[in-house]
């Protein structure tokens, strides 16, 4: 399923066409990546994550025109949207790249509309989000890169069905619980 997962294909026939605007992205994680370089239309900026993120934006996207810029320079743009791509999420909460949340309220001041990215396999229930919120608080080591943040933050959720309201996130969670899972240690 994950390997099918059609998330990027959804979210690109779901952002704004024509749009005049600039779209940001925070970093290029894989699914918002795969959804910008289908759609060579839109002015997309990316906002530093990490050094192998803009490299892989630069590939990915060829001729299309792609800005890499830091944090005040996305504020200065004045983008419609920012897609910030979760590696795990659950109905409340999610788990995302380190600076997002900076990020979220500095361009939430300025009007953009702010998505959430969650394909395949990263709705968790709540019970075995709990325990990956607990391992990464407790692990608070350099190589685990990542930050919580309510999905409230969030107008949508883009993943495999389209755009959903964070509150429909309870109907979507992607695998059950499993109790071997939470006794990491």
């Amino acid at each position: 399923l994950v390997n099918e997962d059609t998330t990027a294909e959804r979210l690109a026939r779901l952002l704004p066409f024509p749009h005049d605007e600039p779209i940001a992205v925070f970093g290029w994680p894989a699914l918002a990546g795969a959804a910008l370089a289908e759609r060579p239309d839109l002015d997309v900026v990316a906002v530093r994550g990490s050094l192998d993120d803009h490299r892989r934006a630069r590939r990915a996207r060829g001729d299309a025109p792609i800005r890499v810029v830091n944090d005040v320079e996305a504020l200065a743009l004045e983008p419609s949207h920012l897609l910030v791509e979760a590696s795990a999420a659950s109905p409340s909460s999610a788990v995302v790249p380190d600076g997002s949340t900076d990020l979220l309220a500095a361009l939430a001041a300025t009007g953009a509309v702010a998505w959430l990215v969650a394909g395949v396999g990263r709705l968790l229930p709540e019970r075995l989000f709990t325990t990956l919120r607990c391992e990464l608080e407790r692990d608070q080591h350099e190589d685990a890169a990542g930050e919580i943040v309510e999905t409230a933050s969030f107008a949508r959720v883009a993943g495999p069905n389209g755009l959903d309201a964070t509150d429909a996130l309870l109907r979507r969670v992607h695998c059950p619980v499993a109790p071997e899972l939470l006794r990491l240690s």
